[in-house]
């Protein structure tokens, strides 16, 4: 618990501390646009055969933010609100403590819009898995209104397909 404490204090400490403005490799029309704050609308999976299946962490019911900062730093978070609370509040059982982190996501760092492919490029410097840490993470992405959704390939989950994640902008 106490490093899931650290890492969001960490998070909100790279969204709003910054010495000096960053060079972000964009165009100023879609990097506007981006800045901000988003909530997760849906998360779904389409598999090659047409199945729709639910992000593993978040669920069919996820919640999440993302924030894109006009200093060219992000930071993403996702729950699955539909994990059972501890029996006791402030010590969590060993199998409470594994399914929190079966159920919570989250990684910050820099971005980069790469406005001519239409692709928001995340670079994250922390994560919850080392796995996303120094990895790009390509979101190929377009607008309608409010809303931004990114779709491509799924590597994350098996049966290949792809992924549909839509956010919708607060005002």
């Amino acid at each position: 618990m106490k490093r899931r404490i650290l890492f969001v204090m960490v998070a909100v400490i790279l969204l709003t501390q910054n010495p000096a403005p960053r060079q972000v490799k964009a165009d100023s029309g879609d990097r506007q646009r981006f800045v901000g704050t988003w909530r997760l609308v849906s998360e779904e999976y389409i598999s090659d055969s047409g199945k729709v299946s639910f992000d593993p962490v978040s669920g069919p019911h996820g919640v999440g933010y993302l924030i894109y900062a006009p200093d060219g730093y992000m930071c993403v978070g996702l729950m699955n609100p539909d994990r059972p609370n501890w029996t006791a509040p402030k010590e969590p059982t060993e199998k409470e403590k594994i399914l929190l982190f079966d159920s919570f996501y989250a990684y910050c760092g820099k971005y980069e819009v790469h406005e001519t492919e239409h692709v928001m490029m995340h670079l994250p410097e922390l994560a919850s898995t080392p796995d996303y840490v120094a990895n790009k993470q390509p979101r190929p992405y377009k607008f309608d209104g409010d809303r931004m959704t990114f779709t491509g390939k799924n590597t994350a989950t098996e049966g290949g397909g792809n992924y549909k994640i839509v956010w919708e902008k607060l005002k």
